[in-house]
């Protein structure tokens, strides 16, 4: 479980909060679905860039990787994902042809 309280801090750092003005894209979402224990593909769409670390008065870890494994795992991936990842098998790169 994380440690994220949900007070949104994050959000003014998140570069992909800032471009889409989402809340579902913000850090403070993925402490939510955390908090609830529950997988959701809101973990794909982050930078990974650690700034809600650096806001964060709780230092909260999201662990965002962690989280993508498993819903890798799980089953659960972007239909662009899996595009990239067929292309790369069948052509050896991520373009189609």
């Amino acid at each position: 479980m994380t440690r994220c309280v949900e007070c949104g801090l994050c959000r003014t750092k998140c570069p992909v909060f800032r471009a889409t003005m989402k809340e579902t894209a913000s850090p403070r979402a993925k402490g939510m679905v955390l908090n609830k224990e529950l997988n959701d593909k809101i973990f794909y769409f982050c930078a990974m860039c650690g700034m809600h670390e650096n806001e964060c008065p709780y230092c909260a870890d999201l662990q965002i990787l962690k989280q993508r494994e498993k819903l890798v795992k799980s089953g659960m991936v972007l239909s662009r994902s899996k595009q990239i990842v067929d292309n790369i098998k069948e052509h050896g790169h991520p373009f189609k042809a």
